[in-house]
């Protein structure tokens, strides 16, 4: 479903709830497992996204991420925003080389980690037009850490009017530069594995890595060739593979200690040019701005607007007429 929509005094957790509500999606099918509070939106868009693009554009902003867990009573779609909504995958699997033996369990028979360099730290920085004086900076670097070299993002506007809003989301956006900078790839033949899930390592010889792991992505492969002999019609010995039959795997995954925070894979749309709408306001009142002279309007797309003071957020008055002076050139 795609859809132009506006969400006022709303957080994003309440929004994505009632989408998923509106697709027939109950209260107890999915769960919001949060550390932290999310802020009400004064305004937010929906523009000519799907419903499923405009949920995880949400989820990226805010840096909530989901994951399901399926039981033989059902399944349950969880949100979280910290590691301790991730579920172990029961007991440890243990570490075995490759060696062309088949091992008595199921078990992990290659693992490696790739590290990269990322920021190090972030910035950002805003301007809140009550207080033009206020220079509103925010910024986020881990205490007691050094990072060379020394990578810096900085960015305007940040999205905030007080510093502490400011200083979260420059955590969240830091902790979404690092989510992956150690990342292990392996393989094996634990059918156990469900991205979402902790996987324990244990018996490896670095014994640093006998820990937990956030399994990221799983890609799943298995081969029964009795069931297609009847079928064949062509010589396959010339396949030199040596996977003929039976189940393997290879996945990505990071550390339990390294916050998990979605990429910005959907960012917002973008409206192409300038729009009109209508000036709406109060039954009775033929003028209705704030001591800013900002008004309300309702866009010719906006649905459920009603035409009254509830259809926008005060928006400002383009005019050629500002200042002590006064012209425009358009």
């Amino acid at each position: 479903r795609t859809n132009q929509r506006i969400y006022q005094q709303m957080s994003a957790p309440k929004i994505i709830a009632l989408i998923l509500e509106e697709h027939g999606i109950k209260g107890n099918t999915y769960s919001f497992q949060l550390n932290e509070t999310c802020p009400d939106r004064d305004y937010c868009v929906q523009y000519d996204e799907t419903d499923l693009h405009f949920v995880q554009r949400l989820c990226e902003e805010e840096g909530i991420h989901y994951h399901f867990q399926h039981t033989p009573e059902g399944h349950l779609l969880v949100f979280g925003d910290d590691q301790t909504v991730f579920p172990k995958l029961g007991q440890p699997t243990a570490y075995v080389q490759g060696s062309g033996m088949v091992a008595d369990e199921p078990v992990i028979k290659g693992f490696k980690l790739r590290l990269e360099t990322r920021t190090g730290r972030v910035t950002r920085r805003d301007y809140d037009f009550e207080k033009p004086r206020l220079q509103l900076e925010a910024g986020y670097k881990p205490d007691g850490e050094s990072t060379e070299p020394d990578l810096e993002d900085y960015d305007y506007p940040g999205r905030f009017i007080d510093r502490a809003r400011g200083k979260f989301l420059s955590q969240r956006a830091l902790e979404r530069h690092r989510a992956d900078y150690q990342q292990a790839e392996g393989n094996g033949d634990q059918t156990r594995l469900v991205s979402g899930h902790f996987l324990e390592l244990s018996d490896h010889p670095r014994q640093e890595w006998n820990d937990l792991w956030l399994l990221t992505e799983i890609f799943h492969e298995g081969k029964q060739p009795q069931v297609l002999e009847e079928s064949v019609t062509s010589d396959t010995t010339a396949n030199k593979e040596d996977f003929h039959q039976g189940y393997r795997n290879r996945f990505l995954a990071t550390p339990w200690a390294v916050f998990y925070r979605p990429a910005l894979q959907h960012p917002k749309p973008r409206v192409l040019g300038s729009q009109t709408a209508l000036v709406t306001g109060p039954k009775g009142e033929e003028i209705h701005c704030d001591q800013y002279g900002r008004i309300k309007v309702q866009f010719h797309w906006d649905r459920e607007g009603q035409a009254d003071d509830k259809t926008s957020c005060w928006m400002r008055v383009s005019s050629s007429w500002a200042g002590d002076r006064y012209g425009a050139i358009a």
